[in-house]
């Protein structure tokens, strides 16, 4: 069974990840935190943000390229760059990282699956496929939108074919 890891990261004691005026400036993590967050993140096959926390830990992207990067910051860095990464946001379009896909909604029934799957680590093409057989049966405008991000289309035509065999599914 796989583990899944519920991060609180950098949170006050009242839940907020930001202070009063929207910033996350209220807290700033110093080396000893990083050092073991990124030990942590050296376990993890795969992360889960919302679109805002992602906003937040995109930064660690490039971080390891900048000029004054400490070594603790490369590290956390390294180990942010190495897991898949699912991004539930039907604002964001595109993600700003490698290793990242983005989808509409990541439902319990999923979270669940991931869980109960038996690997160490998930997958990112594994919970896509979770999330387009979640999808299939529900929503069948939202199981096209996500496929024709998720799937890889060479040619229009192929996604006129994959669209019009779920409409005629959908029929039956």
């Amino acid at each position: 069974m796989a583990r899944l890891i519920y991060g609180m990261g950098e949170v006050s004691l009242d839940g907020y990840v930001a202070a009063a005026d929207g910033r996350f400036s209220w807290t700033e993590p110093g080396a000893d935190l990083h050092r073991h967050a990124a030990a942590e993140l050296d376990r993890a096959g795969t992360l889960v943000y919302g679109r805002k926390m992602y906003d937040l830990m995109v930064y660690w992207e490039t971080a390891d390229r900048l000029p004054d990067a400490q070594p603790a910051d490369i590290a956390f860095a390294t180990a942010w760059q190495r897991p898949d990464k699912i991004v539930a946001s039907r604002t964001l379009t595109e993600p700003r990282s490698a290793r990242t896909r983005i989808v509409a909604d990541l439902s319990p029934d999923c979270m669940r699956q991931l869980e109960t799957s038996g690997d160490g680590e998930v997958t990112s093409k594994r919970i896509g496929e979770m999330v387009m057989e979640g999808l299939k049966g529900l929503d069948s405008v939202a199981y096209i939108r996500f496929a024709s991000v998720y799937r890889d289309f060479n040619e229009a035509k192929d996604f006129e074919e994959f669209a019009g065999s779920v409409e005629e599914a959908g029929r039956e």
